[in-house]
């Protein structure tokens, strides 16, 4: 793969067939060593050396494609719950000061369980 990294991005660009989700995934979990690893700053901040040292091993092509099955509609639905969430944070934060204030009244809202 190739990459690209500023402190608080890192880009990949897939080579040999493989799917951004089948490094995503792959990666994740040596991302958040580097995360748990360094401690005592509120920014992580990852050099070249880091990433260097990372070393992921590819399957060939029959499990690669076996892999993108399962691996791209996850990702897909990973993207979508994200989207989902951020809009929700911002309905949350939009209403809630106006229910404490009391300019939105719900107490006459029948909720369904």
């Amino acid at each position: 793969i190739e990459g690209w990294l500023n402190q608080r991005v890192l880009k990949v660009e897939p080579k040999n067939g493989t799917s951004i989700p089948f490094h995503y995934f792959a990666l994740k979990s040596k991302m958040q060593f580097f995360e748990q690893s360094n401690v005592g700053t509120t920014v992580i901040h990852l050099g070249k050396k880091d990433i260097d040292t990372i070393k992921l091993l590819v399957p060939n092509e029959k499990i690669l494609l076996i892999s993108q099955e399962i691996f791209n509609p996850l990702f897909q639905k990973l993207i979508q719950n994200s989207i989902e969430n951020r809009t929700l944070q911002k309905t949350r934060d939009t209403l809630l000061p106006k229910l404490l204030s009391g300019e939105l009244d719900v107490s006459k809202i029948e909720m369904e369980v």
